[in-house]
């Protein structure tokens, strides 16, 4: 079944692309440009500070160009969207960018190079996560059929495809990977009681929040992939009572979670900035009528 996933998985990429034709040059769009725009910032722009892309897409989408996930503030312009979508991106980013300066077109971020690349990206990370479910799926003793079943029906019967395939750069399909990854590992460990299996799991958690923060909620299914909560209770016993275990797995956690306050201290001086600044619920002003 392998074979199967990767391989449908390479035909609906190449369809896709084949059926945009030249609307492949918008795959970085709407907020999935928000998520995208530290790569550029970065390592185009080499600054922390937002306002070059914000100039850039300004040029690139004209005078209704909102901009609503930059905020300007007086370290210059923050991103309201956390980074994790970008460091996935990443090793495609760099490709392109290689590949844009051996062949001489411009390194710029957004050329059409760029686009293939953040598509490529989401193909992929769709394939890992795919894999990684009906693994997961594989070690609950469910057979082959409904294993098949369950990822099309997550692909074609949830936005799935849509973010995978159309609106590539938006964090969805990246948050599906890293989440059926991670649910992968704890599963693992719930069976093994493998200390590989529990510091991976918490590697891949802080990829998870780091990605977008609400993902972590994701740790309320850790007890349904025990089996039973006899069994549940037995393994955090067993983590409990080693406490360099657990040391050890908060500092890969944070290793990874922590990049997020790291590059705000970079950009404002500050490890935690509300990058959202004045969006947010009016809970003493309802709306239920309108």
């Amino acid at each position: 079944m392998r074979t199967f996933i990767t391989g449908g998985v390479i035909v609906i990429f190449i369809v896709i692309q084949l059926l945009r034709a030249g609307t492949v040059v918008q795959t970085i769009n709407g907020d999935g440009t928000g998520y995208y725009a530290y790569l550029p910032a970065i390592f185009i722009h080499h600054t922390t500070d937002f306002t070059p892309v914000y100039e850039l897409e300004k040029e690139r989408r004209g005078l209704d160009y909102m901009a609503h996930y930059f905020h300007k503030t007086e370290h210059g312009m923050v991103n309201k969207y956390q980074l994790g979508t970008a460091l996935m991106i990443l090793p495609f980013f760099l490709m392109a960018w290689l590949y844009s300066i051996i062949i001489g077109m411009p390194p710029d971020g957004y050329s059409i190079l760029f686009q293939y690349a953040v598509s490529l990206a989401a193909a992929v990370y769709l394939a890992i996560g795919l894999l990684a479910t009906r693994k997961l799926l594989q070690l609950f003793g469910i057979r082959k059929s409904v294993q098949l079943t369950t990822l099309l029906a997550l692909l074609f019967g949830t936005n799935l495809f849509y973010y995978a395939f159309l609106h590539t750069s938006h964090s969805h399909v990246y948050s599906f990977s890293a989440i059926a990854v991670f649910l992968l590992l704890s599963k693992n460990f719930f069976l093994s009681s493998q200390t590989k299996d529990f510091l991976l799991a918490a590697m891949a958690l802080g990829l998870v929040v780091l990605i977008r923060p609400t993902n972590g909620l994701v740790v309320l299914a850790l007890p349904f992939l025990s089996a039973d909560l006899a069994t549940f209770r037995a393994s955090w016993r067993q983590i409990i009572s080693k406490p360099k275990l657990i040391a050890l797995s908060v500092l890969l956690f944070s290793s990874v979670f922590m990049l997020q306050p790291l590059f705000n201290f970079i950009q404002t001086g500050s490890w935690f900035v509300w990058s959202y600044q004045s969006e947010g619920f009016h809970f003493d002003n309802p709306a239920l009528l309108s």
